[in-house]
């Protein structure tokens, strides 16, 4: 019997595996983890590149959480352990209401143009994230205070670029 690793890329299931190996905690060396260098031992051959908000947790997540935490953070800009995470999550599993992430309101919505668990994109002015494969997971619209400030803007605009014009 072993632990499950899954690797998700952008909110997506890439790879799953079974091992009863373990992850070792770090490097002695450096006191840093080290991605990719399990197999030799060797931190020479570790993650190449950058990497970009990566997740390492020491429980189970479900690929929704995933799905949700990828989501909300390319969408509503919030980190990994955002309250609002929660809030989005329990409009989606009540199938009713909304709730407010960085933003914008996410509502629960079916009938998305995939049904690939993760998926992302946007319908108009609405982006979603595909929560389930049957299609169904939450839509975000800026919230009226957000587009409210963004018609301000451009009417305050407006004289400065009439302005130019004539000059």
């Amino acid at each position: 019997m072993g632990d499950d690793f899954k690797l998700y890329v952008n909110g997506i299931l890439e790879h799953s595996v079974t091992t009863s190996r373990t992850i070792p905690a770090s490097d002695p060396a450096t006191d840093k983890t080290i991605l990719g260098s399990a197999e030799n031992g060797n931190p020479s051959f570790g993650l190449l590149g950058l990497a970009d908000d990566i997740g390492i947790y020491d429980s189970a997540e479900d690929a929704v959480r995933i799905a949700a935490v990828h989501g909300l953070g390319r969408y509503s800009h919030v980190d990994l352990n955002d309250s609002s995470i929660a809030d989005v999550l329990g409009v989606y599993s009540d199938k009713t209401g909304s709730a407010v992430s960085g933003g914008l309101v996410w509502e629960y919505a079916t009938g998305l143009p995939s049904t690939l668990v993760g998926a992302t994109g946007s319908l108009g002015d609405r982006f979603y994230i595909v929560l389930d494969n049957q299609g169904n997971g939450v839509t975000g619209v800026p919230e009226p205070a957000s587009l409210l400030l963004l018609a301000l803007g451009v009417c305050l605009l407006l004289p400065l670029l009439r302005r130019r014009k004539k000059a």
